[in-house]
């Protein structure tokens, strides 16, 4: 009987963490801080409650560029939808070289989707992934 139950309880954690991955991510868990490896850097994307969202992107040769904007999340198609950001790549994954210009209106649409063992990720493939930054607790006195 052991020996059966192992399975059954290995097939059961599985089955539940594929479905905790696969769950749409809520408005609210959104909200946080960003980060992602770029080419020739790193972004950070600051999705703050209300919809206003602030990106600070810093380049390996010291340039610092950073845009406010704002977010909205479709969590039906669970894309979300940047309006005034920087956009730091073109669409083969190298760094864009009008990366200093904040075009006018929408500026990206990025799938969202949870990790599999938790977090929230913001991007289509690892050229443009945002991992979400564990929350801070507050410090108890």
């Amino acid at each position: 009987m052991k020996d059966l139950l192992r399975p059954v309880t290995l097939f059961a954690v599985i089955l539940l963490a594929l479905a905790i991955g696969c769950a749409p991510v809520k408005t609210q868990e959104l909200i946080g801080t960003y980060r992602g490896k770029l080419p020739a850097g790193e972004e950070m994307l600051e999705l703050l409650p209300g919809g206003d969202c602030v990106q600070e992107i810093h380049l390996k040769d010291g340039k610092t560029y950073s845009a406010r904007g704002h977010w909205r999340y479709d969590m039906e198609n669970r894309y979300l939808h940047l309006d005034g950001t920087r956009i730091p790549l073109n669409g083969f994954g190298e760094m864009n070289p009008d990366i200093a210009r904040v075009p006018e209106g929408g500026t990206g649409s990025l799938p969202i989707k949870k990790r599999l063992f938790g977090g929230i990720e913001i991007g289509a493939s690892e050229d443009v992934m945002l991992r979400k930054m564990r929350d801070k607790e507050p410090k108890k006195r």
